[in-house]
């Protein structure tokens, strides 16, 4: 069938505005932040007036609270999933002390996400940890890719976490291996995806990675 377009129209039939496809069931929203939140909120009345089970879904690196409150988006692109693995399990594995994530830290990192997010939205965040912005999390598990320290930690600002610098090594680090992993790290790789799936939320794979695909992002 030819594609129509969800339409919401006024008493006496008259186009007021074109959304959706038919038979589409949400809309992912790329950098999300550089438009005004305004705009969303009056996105979402218009959304929710046509399909009020549609999903809008947000692209956003960090942590979401504010965008997440019911009157924008319903969720977001998970990367805090992606950070707590790559922190912990990663470079967790540093030949120094100073380089290590402990279990509590990362205890402390969950517990206030779940404490902060409504319960509605918490087992609806796409927890993902590949994505087109970043490298296959199967490359971080080189030992060579295991250089970018994270950043220093606050008490009680668990935010820091979410540099957007620690996903993307591979742009500052010339010894970036992209070669193919050995047996140890896809022992790694197989405890970062058990991670990912008990995580809370929605596991989401990037293709690729269900056959453990490597590799830097573009370029």
């Amino acid at each position: 069938l030819e594609p129509k377009w969800v339409s919401k129209v006024d008493a006496d039939g008259n186009l007021i505005e074109r959304i959706f496809y038919e038979g589409v069931d949400g809309i992912r929203l790329d950098v999300y932040r550089e438009i005004d939140s305004r705009y969303w909120k009056k996105f979402r009345r218009l959304v929710k007036t046509i399909n009020p089970d549609a999903l809008i879904l947000a692209e956003d690196w960090y942590d979401g609270f504010d965008i997440l409150q019911g009157d924008e988006a319903d969720s977001l692109m998970n990367y805090t999933t992606r950070t707590i693995a790559e922190n912990w399990m990663i470079s967790n594995v540093g030949p120094t002390e100073g380089r290590k994530y402990f279990p509590s830290w990362v205890k402390g990192f969950v517990e206030y996400r779940m404490a902060t997010h409504r319960e509605p939205v918490l087992h609806g965040l796409m927890s993902m940890l590949t994505s087109h912005d970043t490298d296959r999390v199967f490359s971080k598990t080189i030992m060579q890719n295991r250089r970018l320290l994270p950043p220093p930690r606050v008490i009680g600002q668990h935010t820091l976490w979410d540099d957007g610098t620690i996903n993307r090594p591979h742009q500052t680090n010339s010894n970036y291996d992209n070669g193919k992993p050995g047996e140890l790290e896809r022992k790694f790789y197989k405890t970062i995806i058990a991670f990912q799936m008990a995580y809370v939320g929605a596991p989401v794979v990037y293709y690729g990675d269900e056959v453990g695909m490597w590799g830097a992002d573009d370029p």
